[in-house]
């Protein structure tokens, strides 16, 4: 019997027509027409395109919309719990009753229902230059009309035109829902969503199944209190409230830019923008921005400070509710008072200021704990920190215990080595709280001593950027001295470009975004951050990567500090690696700035070539990649420098003037090359007059089989003074 209903179901959507497969170039479906995988329909003005793709590696196919001119990029999805074999042939139809059939030989995969009830004689679906998918009665096309639309279901994205919704009254929700992963696009664990609780409570949530990971914060009237993505002076979003009840979201349908705002499988939201004459996307913002913006993260009565190696400190006056806990960096238990509160009138309020934001707040405390002096409040503070003592600064050291260490490490089993740095081996940790760690353990025949070692945990606890990696505690027990790091599964940059497989991962635009972020990473420590930093061992080794592939600058045991006003110091003890060392450091000991900024350029170079300077070979020439690179730029064959798997991604204009700016970073006088802040110019600067560059240090061919350096076997050597690896 129920055989006989589905069949029945079946032949009344699948009526007796003779169907006709759509052109490709065809802007809307009529109802005696179909849209088999291979064609597709694209809105009138070439904006969006609607057909059957695979997303990433799967060979699953889905109906989808995606930006014509960047097809990679898909906006919406309309079976993403119904995926479609590659064995079966899906067609996109009308049925009889005016609603949305995906079916493949008899079998319905995916339907959408005439939502609107009102009959149609001559249904059309369109799709608008809006990424609207729309179906109409007739030719119309006004809003009032639709029979159905893509935009009351969205998946996600948030494009301009869409809206999302919570309306208890009309009983409407319109929320996103991430992907389960870039190869599957079935909803996933995040959902980014409007939540109104009580009067002037509406806030935006990312919530993972039922736990709030993230959140903007309550409207103030202005915008999220937690973080000011809505509004912004570059985005034109609409509000709409009733009853003091955030009702939906949505930004206004504008044509001199596209923009987006998605929900990624890893819960961050990421908004984009393009502008219509380029076909690059570039990310306008980001949420979460740091660790402090998961929600709850430090429990109640803390503080979440992401500019600290141990995020999560107490509110004066309260102390850990669970040491242990707290002492194994577990601070969801938060805190509590240490004196109790007096009911008799004996409290007062201390005015706690947010950093980075206008708010305050009051916290009730005893009496005992403010002082009066001048009529106004002084603000009684014991602040229980470890410090050391250098250069006159004092700086927190986050002590983690040897024993926490060693659990997390399996007792640094072989298991957990991933790798084996210049003072000692690195490995990975699991904490009692889940986090994952890196622990560099410092060898006992290390030739960092005890200074060089609290310079590098100095610098590091004071240098915050996204493109730095982030320490979160140091290990110190009798001759034991470690270094805790947040973990980056991607290791690093050189086990990716060099490699004959994983450097198809990397693509043009991904390289390129590795190449502003090294660069932003470095103009930090030069200029912007509290401290002046030369890196000293900047190399493709010492770029790690996170899941997001996002660089992040790390190895600061060689860096040092320069005054303000210094710009250039001399050793006697030459340390760095071979194949990335400024020519004045290599002879004479000198380094400054233009030495890092000399082993940016062949970091540059390793980028977009794929190849390593050091040991580099050609058939026609003895050069090492420099060398090369340098021929090539004067005889204007700059895309043979290019990594060949490159060719389907890569952008000309952007190779070229990267590979210019690092003929410019290697040029073989320091006072040649350009400064930080002119590099980072010179490489997002589109149609730009970039200066010509000079020869490039070490420009000399080797001898058939051999290279100008003097080497050991195990890459490290000292001679005199020199030491290099």
């Amino acid at each position: 019997m129920a055989q006989l209903i589905f069949s029945a179901v079946v032949a009344s959507l699948l009526y007796s027509i003779a169907f006709v497969s759509v052109r490709a170039d065809n802007q809307r479906l009529v109802s005696n027409e179909t849209l088999a995988f291979g064609h597709t329909l694209i809105s009138q003005n070439q904006v969006f395109e609607i057909g059957f793709f695979s997303p990433g590696k799967s060979l699953n196919r889905f109906l989808g919309i995606w930006y014509k001119n960047t097809p990679d990029v898909v906006v919406w999805v309309a079976n993403r719990n119904h995926p479609i074999s590659a064995s079966e042939s899906p067609v996109l139809m009308i049925s009889e009753n005016a609603s949305l059939v995906i079916s493949s030989g008899t079998s319905i995969i995916w339907s959408a229902n005439n939502a609107s009830g009102v009959a149609s004689s001559n249904p059309v679906l369109h799709l608008l230059d809006s990424g609207n998918l729309v179906l109409v009665d007739d030719t119309s096309t006004t809003t009032e009309e639709y029979l159905w639309q893509s935009f009351d279901y969205p998946t996600d994205t948030l494009i301009p035109g869409m809206e999302m919704v919570d309306d208890s009254e009309a009983g409407v929700e319109k929320y996103l829902t991430s992907w389960t992963s870039p190869d599957d696009p079935s909803p996933g664990d995040f959902v980014f969503k409007i939540e109104n609780r009580g009067l002037a409570l509406a806030d935006m949530v990312v919530l993972e199944g039922a736990r709030k990971r993230y959140r903007l914060g309550p409207w103030n009237g202005m915008h999220f209190s937690g973080y000011q993505i809505y509004p912004n002076p570059i985005f034109k979003i609409a509000f709409v409230f009733k009853q003091q009840r955030l009702v939906s979201l949505g930004e206004p349908y504008e044509i001199s830019y596209l923009v987006r705002t998605t929900l990624h499988t890893s819960g961050m939201i990421l908004r984009h923008t393009m502008n219509l004459r380029k076909d690059k996307w570039n990310l306008a913002t980001v949420f979460p921005l740091d660790a402090c913006d998961e929600y709850a993260a430090c429990g109640p009565n803390c503080i979440c400070r992401s500019d600290r190696p141990i995020r999560c400190e107490c509110l004066r006056g309260f102390a850990p509710k669970f040491q242990s806990d707290w002492d194994h960096q577990d601070w969801s238990g938060g805190c509590t008072r240490t004196k109790p509160l007096n009911c008799n009138g004996g409290d007062g309020f201390r005015q706690h200021s947010i950093a980075d934001s206008k708010q305050n707040v009051y916290i009730r405390v005893p009496v005992s704990e403010l002082a009066f002096i001048n009529g106004g409040v002084l603000l009684m503070a014991r602040l229980k920190r470890r410090a050391v003592k250098e250069n006159n600064e004092d700086l927190e050291l986050p002590m983690i215990e040897m024993a926490t260490i060693v659990q997390a490490t399996n007792n640094f089993s072989m298991e957990n080595m991933i790798g084996v740095g210049g003072f000692g081996p690195v490995y990975k940790g699991n904490m009692p709280s889940g986090e994952e760690i890196a622990v560099k353990r410092l060898s006992r025949c290390s030739r960092q001593g005890i200074e060089e070692f609290r310079s590098e945990v100095m610098m590091i606890a004071k240098l915050q950027h996204r493109n730095l990696i982030r320490v979160l505690g140091c290990g110190i027990e009798e001759e034991e001295r470690m270094l805790i790091y947040e973990y980056l599964q991607n290791k690093s940059l050189d086990y990716f470009v060099f490699d004959h497989t994983r450097r198809t991962l990397l693509t043009w635009p991904k390289r390129y975004d590795i190449i502003m972020g090294i660069a932003r990473g470095l103009l930090y420590l030069h200029h912007d951050s509290r401290l002046k930093i030369i890196h000293r061992d900047l190399k493709t080794s010492n770029i790690l990567l996170d899941g997001n592939l996002t660089p992040k600058i790390s190895d600061f045991e060689l860096a040092r500090i320069f005054q303000e006003d210094q710009s250039l110091a001399k050793t006697k003890r030459v340390v760095g690696t071979y194949g990335y060392m400024a020519p004045e450091y290599l002879m004479d000991g000198k380094y400054s700035e233009k030495s890092d900024i000399f082993s940016l350029g062949v970091v540059l170079l390793e980028i977009i070539s794929g190849k390593r300077n050091r040991g580099y070979e050609h058939s026609d020439h003895y050069h090492n990649l420099l060398g090369h690179a340098w021929l090539l730029w004067q005889e204007n064959r700059i895309v043979e420098l290019m990594d060949e798997c490159l060719y389907d991604t890569f952008a000309e204009c952007e190779v070229k003037r990267c590979m210019q700016v690092g003929l410019l970073c290697v040029q073989k006088f320091a006072e040649d090359r350009p400064v930080m802040s002119s590099v980072v110019s010179m490489l997002g600067s589109d149609g730009a007059v970039l200066p010509e560059p000079k020869e490039p240090g070490f420009f000399m061919e080797r001898s058939c089989g051999t290279s100008p350096y003097i080497e050991s076997e195990n890459d490290t050597i000292t001679i005199t003074d020199l030491e290099a690896r």
